[in-house]
């Protein structure tokens, strides 16, 4: 009994270690590739936007339209 509560232990060790793992990763995609989050360096938009507040944008957005002059 004492060694199938021990293969209990480790087959639920590695079911989290996997849970987490495929979780970084999940954010780490989203964050290279989909989300684009940073902060404000300059005052060069004071009026609507800080010196270092966070802003965050959708980098597939231009996946479905496109670039042009003014768009922020």
């Amino acid at each position: 009994m004492n060694n199938n509560s021990d293969f209990d232990v480790v087959k639920e060790i590695f079911s989290w270690i996997s849970i987490i793992v495929v979780a970084a990763v999940i954010a780490l995609v989203l964050n290279l590739f989909i989300i684009a989050n940073s902060r404000v360096p300059s005052a060069s938009m004071e009026n609507t936007i800080m010196t270092g507040d966070r802003v965050v944008g959708f980098r597939l957005t231009y996946l479905f339209r496109n670039r042009s002059v003014g768009i922020l």
